[in-house]
């Protein structure tokens, strides 16, 4: 995997673990999507992910 799509998961990782230990319950859909879009990096080639980060910018 190349360092940016290593970083968006951490960032993804990190951000779960926070909403999760939060005891409100509207953030179980928060959770959820970042679940879904964990999976949907985890399955892009990291060049796609790093040529549209470039296309941004």
């Amino acid at each position: 995997m190349s360092d940016t799509l290593d970083e968006l998961l951490e960032s993804i990782d990190r951000a779960l673990v926070l909403l999760k230990n939060r005891p409100e319950a509207r953030y179980g859909a928060d959770v959820e999507n970042l679940l879904r879009i964990k999976r949907i990096l985890e399955g892009l080639d990291p060049d796609e992910i790093d040529a549209l980060l470039d296309e941004e910018e």
